[in-house]
């Protein structure tokens, strides 16, 4: 028998037995479709509508109603960081999905670098953000 030591925490790895008793319950930020604390990959064609997905995604979780009329969202203020797409651009897809915020739910941030990481830390915190959803970086 190997010691804790040698094996180190679950979280980590080890026996199947073992990672699977000391395994933390998954937390699901939308039903069936996107958990909390994990990371998420979209991927897709230019021009499919990845980016109006996630404002739609960002629109049903920051009010709590259901994402696409069928999966029961958290309630929680969204950080939406974009990296890809200025404001004209988002606001060119707001006339045509006309995504509504009046209680300043979903804080939008335009730029994001890796050098970015503390003032994302810091976006998160001030916003009480809930969700966080990239854009494309």
């Amino acid at each position: 028998m190997l010691s804790e030591e040698l094996m180190g925490d679950s979280s980590e790895g080890g026996f199947w037995d073992d990672v699977v008793a000391n395994a933390k319950p998954i937390t699901e930020a939308i039903e069936r479709f996107l958990p909390f604390s994990a990371v998420t990959m979209l991927g897709a064609d230019p021009g499919t509508g990845k980016t109006v997905f996630l404002y739609r995604i960002a629109e049903a979780a920051s009010y709590g109603t259901k994402f696409m009329g069928q999966l029961n969202c958290v309630q929680g203020n969204v950080l939406l960081v974009q990296k890809d797409e200025s404001d004209s651009n988002l606001a060119q897809k707001n006339e045509k999905i006309q995504l509504r915020d009046p209680d300043h739910r979903i804080l939008v941030k335009l730029k994001f670098s890796s050098g970015y990481f503390p003032e994302l830390e810091k976006w998160i915190v001030e916003h009480k953000a809930r969700i966080r959803l990239p854009g494309s970086f």
